[in-house]
């Protein structure tokens, strides 16, 4: 896995791209500088990960007894938040585990915190990891100091300052200071980069993964896009086949008909005249089956079930639609056709109206 670590600016707004980093590859440091040449490396799609610089952020450390538990964990580091400069509303915390099962707990500032994330996006990078510069240092209660990104940095359990000499005569004083050569420092990244100790890209920082369309999978959406459109085809294809069915039979029906009436055989499109011509009533089941085709083409939302000739001039038909309403628009346009309708309500069990209609004709 390839990571790159960046040491964050002071002060994002006012600073550019140039800062401290460090490549890892496969857990080992390779290459590492400073200023804005590690934009070279994001060209492997490295994992970034911030670290905020000494002072930008305080680590308390607590007893492993405060920490032993989720539920201690979460306790403990509201509890350091609250007593803090500034409690929950202008800090954010982080807690994590040293290797000896005492707690820590990072603190940043919140707007800082914001700052840092908005220059990372500007710089089209997106950060998985966010590590406080004071975990770098040991946390055995004696004074450290070492260098990070051309910068000398001093420590103790947490608390980390960049060299300064009024903070080194007013923390330190006179206490005897460890140096950390380049080796230990290196061995503090690894380490950090492999499992952070606390993250600060948690809780409303967290890191999110960004959507991103997985190649390999670019045929498995093209097949099922096809498929959708094929269905798209295929229902309104269905329906007009059914449709098509229903009004065969009937016409099969009205030619067995008007062919008993008459003596003689006839087609359905010259059964009416030729009743008419008999002296026999027209018979209007090719009009009302189109009429009611016609209807439940320009509803939309209405199906027909089942249909049916009563043989006595009328024509029977379930109907089914989204709710009542829509059926009843339906029913008015067919007897705005003058045709006469009636409807019987059938009950349903599955939350859709349905009702049994009688269509005659009235002309």
């Amino acid at each position: 896995m390839r990571q790159l670590l960046l040491l964050l600016p002071e002060r994002p707004d006012e600073h550019g791209m140039d800062c401290a980093w460090w490549c890892i590859e496969d857990g080992t440091l390779g290459q590492s500088g400073k200023g804005d040449d590690w934009r070279a490396a994001l060209i492997d799609d490295p994992q970034v990960i911030g670290i905020l610089p000494a002072g930008a952020a305080r680590v308390e450390i607590l007893p492993a007894g405060e920490v032993d538990t989720p539920q201690k964990q979460t306790a403990a580091r509201l509890a350091v938040t609250s007593r803090s400069i500034g409690g929950v509303e202008r800090l954010h915390s982080a807690i994590g585990l040293l290797p000896d099962g005492r707690g820590a707990v990072a603190l940043a500032d919140k707007d800082r915190m914001e700052d840092w994330l908005g220059w990372a996006r500007r710089q089209d990078l997106d950060l998985r990891h966010i590590i406080p510069a004071a975990l770098l240092l040991p946390v055995d209660g004696e004074w450290h100091r070492g260098g990070l990104g051309g910068e000398e940095v001093f420590g103790r359990d947490g608390l980390a300052f960049a060299a300064d000499p009024a903070m080194q005569a007013a923390l330190v004083g006179d206490q005897p200071v460890s140096p950390m050569d380049e080796a230990a420092i290196e061995h503090a990244l690894l380490r950090e980069a492999g499992a952070p100790t606390v993250d600060l890209r948690s809780g409303p920082y967290a890191y999110r993964r960004p959507w991103r369309l997985d190649p390999s999978r670019l045929r498995e959406f093209a097949v099922l896009a096809a498929l959708i459109a094929l269905l798209a085809l295929l229902i309104p294809l269905v329906h007009a086949l059914r449709w098509e069915a229903a009004a065969d039979r009937m016409d099969a029906r009205t030619e067995q008909l008007a062919s008993d009436a008459l003596g003689r055989p006839v087609t359905a499109d010259e059964a009416e005249h030729a009743l008419a011509a008999g002296g026999g009533s027209a018979i209007r089941e090719s009009d009302m089956l189109a009429a009611l085709l016609g209807a439940l083409e320009n509803e939309g939302l209405v199906r027909a079930s089942a249909i049916g000739w009563q043989g006595d001039g009328q024509l029977t038909a379930t109907l089914v639609g989204p709710d009542a309403p829509a059926i009843n628009r339906l029913l008015a346009a067919l007897q705005r056709d003058g045709w006469a309708v009636t409807a019987d309500g059938q009950p349903s069990n599955d939350g859709r109206a349905r009702v049994v209609v009688t269509m005659g004709a009235t002309r």
